[in-house]
């Protein structure tokens, strides 16, 4: 479980070799959330029900976010289950999680 507020901010630090599975793994492991889809922009990178998803899982996100070599990270929208967040359960509070800033080459 995570608290959000408005100065909430997450980031994963890649490397070359990461995988969308690491990435993955890696926002289960530090923010305690199982992504149920993951955009860049109005982009689709990740979401289970997406016939090709378990072969997306191998690829390394350099091929899965292309950028420019002076691009150093993209943030990325990772949704989940509400149930993941740890907020108070009335209307007025935003219960998605903050965009995951991810750094290409850490």
């Amino acid at each position: 479980k995570f608290d959000v507020n408005i100065w909430s901010s997450f980031e994963i630090k890649g490397n070359p070799d990461m995988t969308l599975e690491g990435f993955i793994k890696e926002v289960e492991r530090k923010y305690d959330i199982k992504p149920a889809l993951i955009s860049e922009g109005v982009k689709s990178v990740y979401a289970p029900w997406m016939p090709k998803a378990s072969s997306q899982l191998k690829r390394k996100m350099d091929e899965l976010l292309p950028h420019k070599p002076n691009i150093t990270y993209s943030d990325l929208v990772v949704l989940s289950d509400d149930s993941d967040m740890d907020v108070p359960m009335d209307s007025s509070v935003d219960t998605t999680p903050p965009p995951i800033r991810y750094y290409f080459n850490s």
